[in-house]
């Protein structure tokens, strides 16, 4: 069901608002806080320093990166043969069954989560 009403609806997997970014963000900064408050670096522009690196280059430039890795990967090797659906018939045909990159820029959102609630 869920397959069909993306397919038929919106033509796109990934989320189509920020807030769970700005989410995610919040986070890091949280944790970020409070790692250098516990290690005692608790100067501003220590605090601001790490924050910016975390965001811009952890968060940012290394997710943009694994996902474009992630997003080659999955549209070079791991699509079915365009003959068909694995042998079922059904199914909305060919179309475009390619992986959107915004979509793998998700998962690696998601999976980032994860480590923030647990820092």
């Amino acid at each position: 069901r869920s397959a069909t009403y993306h397919r038929g609806t919106k033509h796109q997997w990934a989320r189509d608002d920020p807030a769970f970014v700005v989410l995610i963000a919040y986070l890091l900064l949280v944790s970020t806080a409070a790692w250098c408050i516990g290690f005692g670096r608790g100067s501003p522009l220590s605090v601001l320093s790490l924050a910016l690196y975390v965001l811009l280059v952890d968060f940012v430039v290394l997710g943009a990166a694994l996902s474009t890795l992630a997003w080659t990967v999955a549209n070079t090797y791991l699509l079915l043969p365009s003959g068909g659906r694995g042998g079922r018939s059904g199914g909305s045909g060919g179309g475009d069954e390619r992986v959107e990159w915004l979509y793998a820029f998700d998962v690696h959102c998601n999976g980032l989560f994860v480590l923030s609630l647990l820092l």
